[in-house]
């Protein structure tokens, strides 16, 4: 994550809400600074046989309703009618990078690996195979023309841009967008699918990263509530594989505990949808399918099959004692057992709950293990820590449930 110093305000308890990372006083101001919040870093590695469409990928193994992120209005939503970019934008939030595959002589290629991961989500993705699905905003229930001439008396009028909440064709509300950029990118490090112009006609495309700014100063409003206009670069990726931004401007309504209560748009420029769905389940027919992903990008499955092609051996893991200092800064791979969750992203989660008292921890989601006993991760400590300070962060979070077996350096 990159930080750029920004501008100074009295708004600390705003900084979680926004997605801004640094508050601390400074001659009884508070300094709010902008973050760059991105998920680039998980994007998919280029593969030269791949489609430019496969390019990206995130995984959510289920769909976020509690926890430390602020409550969304949410909807149920019927999978939108398929589009031609819907499917691949699908599959690079739902899957993991993976990697070439070697069974005997016969080498199956990440790329294709890819393309069949996007014909499951298009084969599967329906109720019955246990996919939910949430949104925000729809689609204009217009015809075109009406649409057009709906537009028209709006562009004669100022007033008429802040009447576009209360129509069905800008049913997103900006302050709800706000909090899902911060609320899943910025504080779960998850993507969700955005149609980023309210045009009528639905694209789909996954957010990889924002930039968020505030305009000007707040404005103070009754019952102690505060307005605040803000810039907000979003950038996403396209079938193509190239990334574009749209920058969309609006305010935010703020109540006394720094709460984002509303929103309204300012200017031309805003999402006609954003949405998410949660992994379809792999079934009998699927398991070749099932069977190729898990070894592409799970080590205990390559080491069973004696598969090491794709593993670097040329840096041992070799355990850390008790005794032995945390060197700050440097890769450790820690072994868990116990009641923690399986997926990569879920263990994300859990692992940055439970490491938050101890200061920046990074955690690298491509590394992790699934096995039937051991889960392991790899994380990078910024402070300096004791091997049982981590352990026992694991105990506390888990109430006893869970338990760090390794530390591997």
């Amino acid at each position: 994550m990159q930080i750029r110093p920004s501008i100074f305000l009295s708004l600390c308890p705003l900084a979680f809400a926004l997605a801004f990372v640094s508050c601390k006083t400074r001659s009884g101001e508070s300094e709010l600074k902008e973050a760059w919040i991105s998920l680039m870093d998980s994007k998919w590695k280029p593969v030269e046989e791949a489609s430019d469409r496969n390019e990206y990928i995130r995984t959510f193994s289920s769909l976020p309703t509690s926890g430390d992120i602020k409550p969304l209005p949410w909807v149920d939503f019927q999978r939108p009618d398929v589009s031609p970019d819907l499917n691949y934008a699908v599959a690079s939030i739902l899957f993991a990078e993976p990697g070439n595959v070697k069974s005997g002589s016969v080498v199956q290629s990440a790329a294709q690996i890819k393309s069949n991961l996007v014909k499951f989500v298009e084969k599967h993705s329906r109720s019955d195979d246990g996919v939910e699905t949430r949104s925000l905003g729809g689609v204009c229930r217009l015809d075109s023309d009406s649409y057009r001439k709906s537009l028209e008396p709006r562009a004669a009028s100022g007033d008429g841009m802040r009447q576009f909440d209360e129509n069905q064709c800008f049913a997103v509300n900006a302050g709800a967008f706000h909090l899902a950029l911060t609320n899943f990118i910025a504080l779960r490090n998850l993507s969700f699918i955005l149609d980023p112009e309210a045009d009528q006609e639905f694209v789909h495309y996954p957010v990889t990263s924002f930039v968020s700014e505030p305009l000007g100063l707040p404005v103070n409003l009754e019952d102690n509530e505060i307005q605040l206009q803000i810039k907000n670069t979003v950038t996403y990726l396209l079938p193509s594989g190239e990334l574009k931004s749209t920058i969309y401007r609006y305010t935010l309504q703020i109540d006394a505990s720094g709460d984002i209560i509303g929103g309204e748009w300012l200017g031309k420029a805003q999402p006609q949808l954003i949405w998410m769905q949660n992994r379809p389940r792999f079934t009998a027919e699927d398991k070749a399918l099932e069977e190729a992903y898990t070894l592409s990008v799970s080590l205990p499955v390559r080491m069973a099959k004696q598969d090491f092609s794709s593993l670097d051996l040329e840096d041992p893991k070799i355990p850390v004692r008790e005794s032995d200092p945390l060197q700050v800064n440097h890769k450790y791979r820690i072994e868990l057992s116990g009641d923690v969750p399986r997926g990569a992203d879920g263990l994300k989660t859990f692992l940055r709950a439970a490491f938050r008292p101890l200061g920046n921890v990074s955690i690298y989601r491509n590394t992790f293990a699934d096995e039937d006993r051991v889960i392991s991760i790899e994380i990078q400590l910024h402070t300096p820590q004791k091997v049982e300070g981590l352990k026992q962060a694991i105990r506390d979070h888990s109430n006893g449930r869970s338990e760090i077996e390794r530390i591997l350096r």
